[in-house]
């Protein structure tokens, strides 16, 4: 399971389609550098310790950005198109 809070430099990757982080131990805000993910197509991070609002830019961004958020070039990792890291044990 994952612990802490969302790095906001996960939006330093221009391809991701989506991100799942859901049923995690992750607490704080949602980053609004969220919003520069101009290919985000799904945000889901229900089953989290989440607190605050959904950043409004997040709703004006221009990705088509499907979410399930609350219920309860430097290299080659610039090519990453989903990242699934729900329930993840370490």
């Amino acid at each position: 399971m994952l612990t802490g809070t969302l790095p906001s430099e996960l939006a330093q990757l221009p391809l991701l389609e989506a991100l799942i982080l859901n049923g995690n131990f992750i607490s704080g805000q949602i980053p609004r550098e969220f919003a520069l993910m101009q290919g985000l197509i799904e945000l889901i991070l229900h089953g989290n310790g989440l607190t605050g609002a959904i950043p409004a830019e997040l709703g004006a961004s221009s990705n088509r950005l499907h979410s399930s958020i609350f219920s309860t070039r430097k290299g080659l990792i610039n090519t990453f198109k989903i990242l699934d890291v729900s329930k993840l044990f370490m």
